[in-house]
Order: C-alpha cells, then structure tokens, then sequence
C-alpha cells in the first residue's frame, strides 16, 4: 500500500492556518482528506469551524493538551494509527498550534517504525501575517523555528498590509530554500500536490539576526556512503544549531540524490536518477554556527576521498 503523504501546516498566532485549510479543503472536495487539529485549549474551536466549514466531521482529528512540538506525542502517533484503519485516505493535514516547531513531528513520523511505514512527510507549510510578520519574526523564536522548517510559506492578509516583498526578502534571510507566495495571488489548489525538488537559485539577502545561510556549489561527484556518514557526525555535534539541511548531490554511481533535513532528523533520501544537473548543491541555515567550520569540515571530507577543489562558496 503506497504510504500517505502528510502536509504539515503551521505557523505563529493568528497568521490564518485555519483560513488557509478551510479553503485547501474547499478546493479538494473531490478528495478524501483526513484533518488532524492540535490546541493548546480545552475547547477545540478550530475543528468545530472547519467541520461547520467544510462538513468533514468524520475526517477531523483534534489533538488537546498543548503542542505537537514534544518528541514523540503519544496522542499524534494514535491518532495517525487510528487513520490507518479508515477508508482509503488521499492525505493528511496536520495544522499545529500557533507555538509549534515543526521539528519533533517530522521526527515522530520519521522514527515511529509503524507510522514510516503508512506516512511520509510531504511538505511543511507555513503561514506568515504580512501585518505581524516582521515582529512575529523578530520578537518570537516559534516564528523563526517554524519559518526554518518550511519548504512552502504563504504570507498572508496582503489585502491588508501590502509589504509582501519586503517580507519575502526578510523570510528568504531565514530560509533561502523555502517557496514563498503571496496568498492572495496564489492557486490554493497546488499546496495539496507533492512537488519535484527542484535545483533553483538560491537568493541571499542580508543575515536575519543570528541566523546564518552556507551555500556550496561543486561539479565533482561524490561518494554518497562516505558523504552520508559525514553528515551524520556532522549533525550529532550541531544538530541544534544546524536548522536546514537541503540539496541534490551528485554521486559517483552516476545518481543523483536530493537531500532534505530539519535540525538532526534527515527526511529519505530522493533519488531523482540521472539528471541533466551540472553541478552539486548544499545548502545549510544555521543558527550560532560559524559556517566557515561546515566549510572547511566539508573540504576536509573531500580531501580524505581523494578530491582536492575548492567549493564555491556563498555566505550571509
């Protein structure tokens, strides 16, 4: 049975995640979509709207008692357990509270052997309100946390405070590999469908408080065991500090592999075969980590297989 891909929908208080699902929902009717809703509240407020909504009663999950950013949430886990015994599911949709890292829960559905075996972690979305955005971002650690974890942001309420470019330049400080749209001028209905990792430029902009981009560009091959085993030991002594890993790698076995990681916990592999890609690219946010020792660790890496070149390398 082909496993279930999970969309991940977070991002800071009163940024409109409710909204946006509501209507992802309203334009994949047609769809058999399983709602799972964490709340930090007694009340389950948000399921109750999206079932007057969107009639999806049946499908609605409410998880209560806080956030699904503790490792290893035993309820998220029965939760998602309970799913499998359902009628066939397209996807599931986890919108977490406005205080949630997205971290842990990738790293439950990575590491709970059943759940591996029936899910796989899509993507992350994140919302960002272009009215709070920049002071969410500033002032909030659950807003960076959440922005760093993200392969989509939507930024939204730009009807009422149009300062998307300024915003995105801001978001692309913090993640440089994130998608960023504007939500009112965005097609809903793409969120739901799995995206192609895709090479793009990465656009640098000026560092966002303490966070810090590597990016690193080479043609040679790499060997894939001997690099994996690196990122390994790179990640279990700063996995904290390393907030995103992302790539494609090309490997000496004539593959080539995109690479995708929050903090320590390193998504499967994709394997997009052989490609027409020129070039290798790596890419890592850090926060409180001088990228010169990833740098340098890395050239240390190639030097030991036998490869003597010099990255091309760009910082913020």
């Amino acid at each position: 049975m082909a496993k279930i891909p999970v969309i991940i929908l977070t991002g800071f208080l009163g940024s409109g995640k409710t909204t946006l699902l509501a209507q992802i929902l309203e334009c994949h009717r047609d769809k058999s979509i399983a709602v799972v809703v964490n709340e930090r509240g007694q009340m389950g407020l948000d399921a109750q709207i999206l079932t007057h909504l969107c009639f999806i009663q049946e499908n609605v999950r409410l998880l209560q008692g806080g956030c699904v950013c503790c490792a290893y949430r035993q309820d998220l886990i029965d939760c998602l357990k309970e799913l499998i015994d359902q009628d066939r599911i397209s996807h599931v949709i986890l919108e977490t509270t406005g205080i949630a890292n997205p971290a842990p829960i990738l790293f439950s559905l990575l590491n709970d052997v059943f759940l591996s075996q029936h899910f796989f972690p899509q993507s992350v979305i994140t919302c960002l309100d272009a009215v709070h955005g920049f002071s969410h971002l500033k002032e909030n650690i659950e807003a960076q946390n959440q922005i760093t974890a993200s392969d989509v942001v939507v930024v939204t309420k730009t009807d009422l405070q149009n300062d998307f470019e300024k915003l995105r330049a801001c978001i692309q400080s913090t993640n440089p590999t994130a998608t960023i749209h504007d939500k009112a001028r965005m097609d809903l209905s793409a969120l739901l469908q799995q995206g192609t990792f895709v090479k793009k430029d990465i656009v640098f902009t000026s560092a966002h408080q303490n966070f810090r981009t590597l990016c690193m560009e080479f043609e040679e091959l790499l060997d894939w065991s001997a690099f994996t085993l690196w990122l390994s030991f790179l990640l279990y002594k700063h996995g904290n500090a390393i907030l995103r890993t992302k790539g494609i790698l090309r490997t000496n076995s004539g593959q080539c592999i995109a690479l995708n990681g929050v903090q320590h916990i390193i998504y499967p592999p994709t394997h997009l075969g052989k490609t027409q890609e020129k070039a290798s690219q790596l890419v890592f946010i850090l926060k409180d980590l001088d990228p010169q020792r990833i740098y340098f660790s890395f050239k240390t890496l190639l030097k030991a297989l036998g490869i003597e070149f010099n990255p091309r390398m760009q910082l913020t």
